[in-house]
Formats: structure tokens, C-alpha cells, sequence
């Protein structure tokens, strides 16, 4: 158990809860922990399409559709009477990882939002004198 007298921002990523504390990123499963130091911390988003067949969130950007059966020249597969048009999503993917083990994705809905995270970490590294973590847009 870890116990504060601030309540660090947090993200729950699994099983894990990822804290971002002034100088380190604690990592908490099961009452054990393990910190990542900013400086360790590698990290890279990028766009992701994702055919959507739940609940489009109201954030969400819509791009495109589909079938939910598709035919080899993309149409409807005319075989299947209740095939509806689903939506593509337009989402953002960021990706946290450590060479001593983090490996988390973590998906947002909304778009914009990874790069002013990553400079916040960028600035929490400055803060604590040590180099800026890493930060790379990938190709979509």
C-alpha cells in the first residue's frame, strides 16, 4: 500500500497503475512497485484507425466505414441480412517503455493528446536535471 499526502496523477494501465510523480514513474500491481526514472522513459504515439463496433465515444473522430461483412471488392456481402455499416475511428496510440521492462499501450480516443503529455514528462525530466525523455511521432 502506498500512502501520500497528494494524490499523484495517475493512469490505470491493466492490472498495473502507472504513478507520475515529481521524479519518477512508480509503477504499482499488487502492492509491490517499481519506479522508472524520466530520463528512462521512452516513448511514442502515433494515429490509429479501429473499426468500431460498440459505442462510438463522444470524442471520437469518425473517418470512415465498413461492413461488417465484407465482399473480396469491399461491398457488402449481400449472404448476410443483418451486415450494417459500421465506423472507423480515428484514435491515438501512445506507447510507454523502459529498458528495464515497462511495456505499456495505451489508447485515447481523442487525438492530440500524447505530444502535450510527453512534454509534460519532458518537463518534469528538466525539472530534475536529468536528459529530456525521448519522444517520437510514428508513421501512421
Amino acid at each position: 500500500m502506498m500512502k501520500s499526502n497528494v494524490t499523484p496523477p495517475a493512469i490505470a494501465a491493466g492490472k498495473q497503475w502507472l504513478f507520475f510523480l515529481p521524479d519518477v514513474l512508480l509503477i504499482g500491481q499488487d502492492g509491490k512497485f517499481g519506479a522508472v526514472a524520466y530520463s528512462d522513459l521512452i516513448t511514442s504515439f502515433q494515429d490509429s484507425r479501429f473499426i468500431e463496433e460498440g459505442t462510438v465515444p463522444h470524442d471520437a473522430k469518425v473517418v470512415g466505414s465498413t461492413w461488417r461483412y465484407v465482399n473480396k471488392n469491399g461491398g457488402p456481402d449481400r449472404r448476410f441480412n443483418n451486415n450494417v455499416e459500421i465506423p472507423i475511428c480515428l484514435y491515438e496510440v501512445l506507447h510507454l517503455s523502459s529498458p528495464s521492462g515497462l511495456n505499456e499501450l495505451l489508447e485515447f480516443s481523442r487525438t492530440g493528446v500524447s505530444a502535450p503529455f510527453i512534454a509534460a514528462i519532458r518537463e518534469l525530466t528538466a525539472g530534475n536535471n536529468q536528459t529530456a525523455a525521448s519522444q517520437k511521432r510514428l508513421p501512421s
